[in-house]
């Protein structure tokens, strides 16, 4: 017959490992940081990709670099989108089959341009932009 102290020490688990446990635990979690948020954040979306990333855009699209608003504003005229943050902007222009993308900061004028959509090379990137001048000249 099996004695009550060892039927109890089968039914209680060994716990003296648990205050080890905890303590191992809460350190993970107070070093991992902040969780992400599932949706990119605004700080994000306003940094341009690196130079060497994606294609290369048209000269005539990278003469937009340095310019102020106004001037982007004459060429293009106003941006369907604009997201501002902390002297950062986003003016998106869409054209029939591409966005063009324009980051400015405060100071420096336009910084990046980005054309991009569905199966867009370089010939077509260039074709976009073109055409955004066109349409803002001939509506103007």
């Amino acid at each position: 017959m099996t004695s009550w102290r060892a039927l109890l020490r089968k039914e209680i688990p060994d716990l003296s490992r648990l205050p080890a446990l905890t303590i191992a635990f809460a350190l993970v979690a107070c070093t991992a940081g902040p969780v992400p948020e599932q949706a990119p954040t605004p700080s994000a979306a306003v940094m341009p990709p690196a130079s060497d990333s994606g294609p290369a855009v048209p000269s005539h699209v990278q003469a937009l670099i340095a310019m102020d608003e106004v001037g982007v504003r004459d060429l293009l005229g106003d941006p369907e989108f604009v997201w501002d943050q902390e002297g950062a902007s986003m003016w998106r222009y869409r054209g029939q089959a591409c966005f063009l993308d324009i980051f400015l900061y405060d100071g420096q004028g336009v910084t990046f341009v980005d054309v991009r959509g569905d199966g867009i090379d370089d010939t077509t990137r260039s074709q976009c932009f073109t055409r955004l001048a066109q349409a803002h000249a001939t509506a103007g």
